[in-house]
């Protein structure tokens, strides 16, 4: 009885972990083609979206508990280690990629290519309102 209610809560926050990253694969059509300030507006609805990696936290944890409880089911077992290390490696690129987005050029001999564009003209995406150059950086 115990391992159904872990494999249920495991399976209830998997999918709930999953269900903002579908958000953003949807609404991504009816993004891409808004200018600069519509598409900075639009944004503004995915606030407060961070505090939704409590429930994958939540749902890595289930599924590790899961994955120990079925210790002897060799194939459920599988499974369970499976969405649970799939659930860390997404947050481990989804990690990485906020962390290059966010991070500031590096200046001198060891320079990172940003993208021709930008290192020619010397401008560079920044926190904040993005000016009409550093815009063009980032969405060419």
């Amino acid at each position: 009885m115990t391992i159904r209610i872990v494999q249920f809560i495991a399976m209830l926050l998997t999918a709930l972990a999953l269900a903002p990253g579908g958000a953003h694969v949807l609404e991504m059509a009816n993004k891409i083609g808004l200018d600069r300030d519509h598409y900075v507006t639009v944004q503004q609805i995915y606030r407060g979206w961070s505090l939704l990696g409590v429930i994958l936290i939540a749902a890595i944890i289930a599924n590790a508990v899961a994955t120990f409880l079925l210790r002897r089911q060799a194939i459920l077992m599988a499974w369970s280690a499976a969405a649970a290390i799939l659930l860390c490696l997404g947050l481990a690129i989804s990690s990485l990629g906020r962390i290059r987005r966010t991070r500031r050029p590096i200046t001198g001999r060891f320079r990172r290519p940003i993208g021709r564009r930008c290192l020619r003209s010397g401008s560079f995406p920044t926190p904040g309102t993005p000016s009409s150059r550093s815009w063009r950086c980032v969405r060419h």
